[in-house]
This record gives structure tokens, sequence and C-alpha cells, in this order.
């Protein structure tokens, strides 16, 4: 290769935050879980975490359902986070998720308080989210 040549960097060689921030969350409202982790160091508030996956029907279906909910509503008093499990599948596995959609509701601390391997309707979510932002 000759001086000053340059070679694009293919896809796996991107960090694990540039692939994150390349992709951010497909819902309104909802960031990617870099940037809510980022947040939550700075401005900690409490967290709902959603996993889930573009192939997973169930998925679709919980998207279809969230796509009613009203994010604005919650968003001074919580943080709203997608993860997509097929682009990072370590970070599901971290937290002992094998199946989606999947919900992880986190105190403004960092602990787990409500956990539902469920599609939730938007009178459930909105009952997790009222109970963090107590």
């Amino acid at each position: 290769m000759a001086p000053g040549d340059t070679v694009a960097a293919a896809p796996s060689s991107l960090s694990y935050m540039q692939i994150s921030s390349a992709t951010p969350a497909s819902l309104p409202g909802f960031i990617d879980y870099e940037k809510a982790r980022w947040h939550g160091t700075f401005q900690p508030k409490p967290l709902a975490l959603y996993f889930s996956s573009s192939r997973a029907k169930r998925c679709q279906e919980q998207k279809q359902i969230l796509s009613a909910f009203n994010s604005q509503k919650w968003a001074d008093r919580v943080i709203l986070a997608e993860l997509e499990i097929t682009r990072f599948p370590q970070i599901a596995q971290q937290y002992g998720v094998f199946r989606v959609p999947y919900w992880i509701f986190f105190d403004a601390r960092g602990n787990a308080l409500y956990q539902s391997g469920d599609i939730l309707d938007v009178s459930n979510l909105e009952y997790f989210l009222g109970q963090l932002a107590k």
C-alpha cells in the first residue's frame, strides 16, 4: 500500500460505541442502549430497557402497541431505551435475556426492580413507568 492510500473500515472493525451510535432505536421516544447508559451516568434517572429483535414477530406486535404509547409524557422522568439483541447479543446475555420482547425496569441507582418477558400493552407499560417515576 502506498503512502496516502486509505482503506475503508469494515463494519466488523467499528468499535462497540460506533456501531451503537450508528443504529438508533427504532421506536419514537426511545434511545439506544449506549446513549441511555451515558445519560444514566450524568443524569441519573430510572430506565426502562426494552430488548427487541427486528426479526421477531412478537416484537413487531409490541412495536404496533408502542405506536399508541405517548413516550413524551415520560421524557423528563424516565429514560426509555431499546436494545436490538441481534446486534448486541452479549448485552442481552449479560442480563439473562434469551427471548424477546423483554423489558427490564431499573431505578435511578441501576437496580432492576421489574422484569417482563411478555408483550406489554400501554396500560401495563405506564404502570411500570409510574412505579419507577415515584
